[in-house]
C-alpha cells in the first residue's frame, strides 16, 4: 500500500534509568554482533560466516529496526477529524524530534524510516530516505522506454534527493519506489490486467509497444511466458533508469529496493536484484505466521539480502477510536494480541541469515476519519495524543534487545542446494493434542472421503474476476477436479463428506491426502472449522467452541503423478481470505466442516484427482 500506517509509542518522558539501559546495550544491541569490520565511512552489506548483515560507518554490525512515518503530525482531507498532534503536545516541532529521538532509542529502534519528517534525520540516528522515481498515474511503469520517462525519473531524483549530502554517516540509504504496479494496474493481481496488456496498448511505435510486439513475437502462443518476460525487462530498464540517477547524486549510500508489496514477478525479482544492494518488501502477515519460504524465494532469486520494510497490527480495542475500515487487514481484537502477533512475527524471522531488519509501520494511530486516502487504522505505537500502547511497546523492547542474539546464533543456513524447506512457526495448540477432554487418545482415525466408493459431490470455487474456471466431475467413479486458473488468487474444491453438519477430527496430528496433480502446478491443502465464513461476517461461532477460521498447508508442486501427501496439522497456517480474522490461532479439530484443496494463480488449465483424504 502506499504510504502505509504503523504503530508508535512514547510515554510521558522517558526517564534517566531508560537512558541508562539505552547506553548499556539496548540501542546498541541493533549495531553489534559479532567482531568489527573495517570501517568504510558508509554503510555496507557484508556476508559473514554465512549471515548478511549492515555495517555502520564505524564498521560495527548493524541490524536495523526501523519505524516508519516518524512524523510531528498527521492530516485528513476531514478538518473535524481527531489526528495525531505530536509537535503541538511536546511544545514544538524541534523539541518533538528530540523527544522522539530519545523514546527510539530507550525503545531499542535504531532506524528512522520511510516518510519520516526531515528533523528526524539530524538527531544523530541511522535513517532511510523514501523516493518516489515513477510517475504518479495509472501508467506508473508504462513506457519505461519513453525518453520523456528518463527525462522524468532523472528530474525527480535530483528533487527528491534533495539537500541529503552523499557525505551523511547517517544515511542508510535510498528506497527507489513503494509497491510499484508489477502486476500490470497494482502491485498485487487485481482484474488479470499485466504489464504486458498495457504494453500492447500502446500505440504502434511507441518504444515500449516495441517492445511488447518483440516479447510477443519471441514467446509464440504462451501469453503467460511472454508477459513474464516483459515484466522483468520493464523492471531492468526501471531499475536502470532510477538507480542510476541516484547513483550520479550520491554514490556511496546504498540502494535499497522498491519495497515489493508481498509478491513480485520472478523475473521481476531477479532484475531488481541485479541493481540493488538490498531487496525491500512490505509483507503483512495477519495471523503472525509468515512463511520464511517466501523470503528464502526472494534472496535466491535476487543473489541480495532482505529487509521488511512495513509490516503492522491494528486492534478495534485502541484509544484513538479508529474503526480499521481500510489498509493492509492485520486486525485483531485487543492490544494484547497485537503484542502476541508481533512477537511471533519477529521470532519467526529475526533468525532468517538473509534478514537484515525490521521497519513497522508507523510510528502515530491514523485520524479517526481517515488520512488521504481513506486510512483509519490503529496501526500506531502510540495514540494521538502520543502516548504508547504498552502491551506492544512492551514486545517492542524485548525483541529489539534480543534481534541481534536471536541472528547471531540461529543455526540457520541460507537458502540454496541441499537446504530443506524451513517450517513455520507452529500453531500454540493443534486440536486435541492438549486439550483432551474434546477428543479420544490415541486418535482412531478417520477417513473423509476415499474414492471409488464414496459419492462424488461437493463445491468449487474460483476468481472469476482473474478469469478462473472451477468444476467437480464424476467420472467412472473417479473424483476429477478440472481447472482454468487464470490471473489472480486461482481456484479449488472441497469435497462433499458426505457427513451432515461439522465432523470431529480431534486427537488428529496428521493428515493424509492421496491426489494426482499435473506436473509443475502449485497448490495447497487446507481445513475449515464450523463457523467460518467470509471475513467481515457479524459472527463466526461454531460447534464445540469452534470459532470459524482457516488453514492452509505450505504450497507444494504437483509431480503428474498419483502421491501421497502428509500435511502436519501443527504446521498449517491461518488463511488471509476467508474465515475469521480474530480467532484464537488454535487449530479446532473438534468441529471441522471440510477439507479444500486449492490451485493458485495463473497456472492454466489442469485436471486434479483425488482418491482419499484421511485425519491420523
Amino acid at each position: 500500500m502506499v504510504l502505509n500506517p504503523g504503530p508508535g509509542r512514547s510515554g510521558p518522558g522517558f526517564v534517566f534509568s531508560g537512558m541508562l539501559a539505552v547506553l548499556s546495550g539496548i540501542f546498541l544491541a541493533g549495531m553489534v554482533g559479532a567482531a568489527p569490520g573495517t570501517g568504510k565511512g558508509f554503510f555496507r552489506v557484508v556476508q559473514e560466516k554465512g549471515k548478511y548483515w549492515l555495517v555502520d560507518p564505524a564498521g560495527r554490525k548493524f541490524y536495523s529496526m526501523g519505524i516508519n512515518c516518524v512524523l510531528p503530525g498527521d492530516w485528513s482531507p476531514k478538518p473535524e477529524s481527531p489526528k495525531y498532534r505530536g509537535a503541538e503536545i511536546r511544545g514544538g516541532e524541534e523539541k518533538w524530534a528530540e523527544f522522539t529521538a530519545n523514546r527510539m532509542r530507550e525503545w531499542g529502534f535504531n532506524t528512522v524510516a520511510g516518510w519520516s519528517h526531515k528533523s528526524m534525520e539530524k538527531r544523530g540516528i541511522p535513517y532511510c530516505v523514501s523516493l518516489h522515481l515513477a510517475p504518479w498515474d495509472q501508467g506508473r511503469l508504462v513506457d519505461v522506454w519513453d525518453p520523456g520517462y528518463a527525462k522524468h525519473v532523472s528530474t525527480e531524483a535530483a528533487k527528491q534527493v534533495g539537500d541529503r549530502k552523499p557525505d551523511d554517516p547517517d544515511l542508510i540509504g535510498y528506497f527507489l519506489d513503494n509497491e510499484l504496479p508489477w502486476m500490470g494496474k497494482a502491485g498485487w493481481y487485481t482484474d488479470g490486467t499485466t504489464l504486458l496488456d498495457l504494453y500492447l496498448a500502446l500505440p504502434a511505435g511507441a518504444p515500449g509497444r516495441r517492445e511488447a510486439d518483440r516479447v510477443v513475437a519471441a514467446n509464440g502462443d504462451d501469453r503467460g511466458k511472454a508477459a513474464e518476460e516483459l515484466s522483468g525487462d520493464v523492471a531492468r530498464r526501471f531499475m536502470d533508469l532510477a538507480a542510476g540517477a541516484v547513483r550520479k547524486l550520491d554514490s556511496n549510500h546504498l540502494i535499497l529496493g522498491v519495497r515489493f508489496a508481498n509478491w513480485a514477478p520472478d523475473a521481476v525479482v531477479r532484475a531488481v536484484g541485479e541493481f540493488t544492494d538490498v531487496v525491500t518488501l512490505n509483507w503483512y502477515v495477519k495471523n503472525g505466521r509468515p512463511n520464511p519460504n517466501e523470503l528464502d524465494r526472494y534472496y535466491l532469486l535476487s543473489g541480495k539480502p532482505v529487509m521488511i520494510t512495513e509490516y503492522s497490527y491494528r486492534a478495534m480495542e485502541n484509544r484513538s477510536g479508529l474503526k480499521n475500515s481500510r489498509g493492509a487487514d492485520v486486525t485483531v481484537a485487543t492490544q494484547a494480541e497485537r503484542a502476541r502477533r508481533y512477537t511471533r512475527y519477529m521470532n519467526a524471522l529475526a533468525v532468517l541469515p538473509q534478514v537484515i531488519g525490521f521497519h513497522w509501520f508507523q510510528y502515530s494511530d491514523q485520524p479517526t476519519l481517515g488520512r488521504f486516502d481513506g486510512e483509519d487504522c490503529n496501526y500506531g505505537i502510540v495514540d494521538q495524543k502520543d502516548e504508547p500502547y504498552e502491551p506492544l511497546l512492551t514486545a517492542m523492547r524485548e525483541i529489539n534487545a534480543s534481534v541481534v542474539n536471536l541472528h547471531s546464533s540461529s543455526p540457520l543456513r541460507l537458502p540454496g542446494p541441499g537446504v530443506a524447506p524451513r517450517k513455520r512457526p507452529g500453531l500454540p495448540v493443534v486440536g486435541v493434542d492438549i486439550r483432551r477432554e474434546v477428543g479420544r487418545s490415541p486418535f482412531p482415525g478417520l477417513t473423509l472421503v476415499e474414492y471409488p466408493g464414496a459419492a462424488i459431490k461437493g463445491n468449487s470455487w474460483a476468481d472469476e474476476t482473474g478469469k478462473s474456471e472451477a468444476k467437480i466431475v464424476d467420472r467412472a467413479g473417479r473424483f476429477l477436479f478440472t481447472f482454468v486458473s487464470g490471473p489472480g488468487w486461482g481456484c479449488g474444491f472441497s469435497p462433499d463428506s458426505g457427513k451432515s453438519g461439522p465432523f470431529s477430527a480431534a486427537g488428529a496430528t496428521r493428515l493424509r491426502v492421496i491426489v494426482t496433480v499435473p506436473r509443475g502446478v502449485r497448490f495447497s491443502v487446507g481445513v475449515t472449522e464450523d463457523g467460518a465464513g467470509s471475513r467481515d461476517s457479524a459472527s463466526f461461532r461454531g460447534a464445540a467452541g469452534a470459532d470459524g477460521e482457516e488453514y492452509w498447508s505450505e504450497e507444494m508442486t504437483g509431480t503428474g503423478e498419483q502421491r501421497e501427501i502428509i500435511v502436519d496439522l501443527g504446521n498449517m497456517d491461518s488463511s488471509e481470505g476467508y474465515g475469521n480474522p480474530s480467532g484464537n490461532l488454535v487449530l479446532d479439530a473438534q468441529a471441522f466442516s471440510r477439507v479444500n484443496v486449492s490451485v493458485k494463480g495463473d497456472q492454466g488449465k489442469g485436471e486434479i484427482e483425488l482418491k482419499l483424504i484421511r485425519f491420523e
